[in-house]
């Protein structure tokens, strides 16, 4: 993550692509820095990285759904307000809640 802003466009590609491509490589990086930080605890750290890939990739529920768990919560002030904006927002992306085992 530390070196992504360092990395230059390739030739060929459109600065629009470039651009993406990072925002897409950022949000990857956070969503997996954010759920190793889940697995070690360290719920600020979660709760920083996968706000982060939330506003990198607002539509992937993978990364909205840990966020309104208590583990990630207690690290915020303690408003319900958060937690139910991110649960809402987790219901209103899945369109099908049929499990999918990869």
């Amino acid at each position: 993550m530390e070196v992504l802003p360092k990395w230059t466009k390739p030739d060929g590609v459109s600065d629009a692509d470039f651009a993406k491509q990072k925002t897409q490589f950022g949000a990857i990086l956070e969503s997996i820095a954010g759920f190793s930080a889940l697995q070690l605890k360290d719920y600020a750290s979660a709760q920083k990285h996968l706000r982060a890939a939330v506003e990198a990739d607002p539509n992937n529920v993978e990364n909205i759904y840990p966020l309104p768990s208590p583990r990630c919560l207690h690290q915020l002030p303690p408003t319900k307000s958060n937690g139910l904006f991110f649960i809402a927002r987790a219901a209103n992306l899945v369109t099908d809640p049929t499990p999918k085992i990869r």
